[in-house]
């Protein structure tokens, strides 16, 4: 299948070069703001990443990425151990958006990363979900990070987030303090995964109202 005749697919190397060990952070996030309800798509290549990249759970704004095999996202200059390089569901003033209701349980996945490597050096955490519902994470490689995945408490009474995670390869940082998944929020699906490297496997944390 060619890539580039799918229409509902935006070419981030179109806009962004790859592989020059420069920080694609802004130019990055300005292709996601630009195109939402879209795909945007990365081809193999190493991008470079002084901040994370936000995602919206908005439905009107938020957009699925989808890596290449061979792409691969790394922090620069990174000094917060606990941030991501990918954060889901959270708006422009960095606050979690697309609180839980009916409109957003009866609609598909908000938001889907798939494929691909994520690869923190032992800086950078890998994918955040803080918001909105029903993000889906598959067939990804998360590497030495001191956190793989960090789902958050949804924002509701039980505090709800329906992430799938299928398929996803997490190593980390070996520290004592490095956790492969960790889980505040509820009604969550994990399967097919492997975790190496870690301290916690998955580190599950009290959620809901009491």
């Amino acid at each position: 299948m060619d890539i580039q005749k799918i229409k509902t697919y935006i070419i981030v190397t179109d806009y962004v070069e790859p592989n020059t060990g420069k920080d694609v952070s802004d130019a990055i996030q300005k292709v996601i703001d630009e195109n939402p309800n879209r795909t945007i798509y990365f081809p193999d290549g190493i991008y470079i990443f002084s901040e994370p990249i936000v995602i919206s759970a908005d439905p009107t704004k938020s957009v699925s990425l989808r890596l290449s095999n061979l792409a691969v996202f790394k922090p620069l200059n990174w000094t917060d151990p606990n941030l991501p390089l990918i954060r889901v569901g959270v708006s422009e003033n960095g606050e979690s958006d697309a609180p839980l209701n009916d409109a957003y349980i009866k609609g598909s996945e908000s938001v889907s990363i798939i494929g691909g490597c994520i690869f923190g050096v032992g800086t950078a955490s890998g994918i955040s979900v803080e918001g909105g519902v029903g993000t889906y994470i598959y067939n990804v490689a998360i590497k030495t990070t001191p956190i793989g995945i960090h789902i958050k408490k949804g924002p509701n009474a039980l505090g709800a987030t329906y992430v799938n995670v299928d398929n996803v390869n997490i190593t980390g940082n070996d520290r004592r303090d490095c956790i492969g998944v960790l889980v505040e929020g509820t009604y969550n699906t994990f399967s097919n995964m492997r975790i190496a490297s870690i301290n916690f496997g998955v580190k599950c944390t009290e959620t809901g109202s009491k």
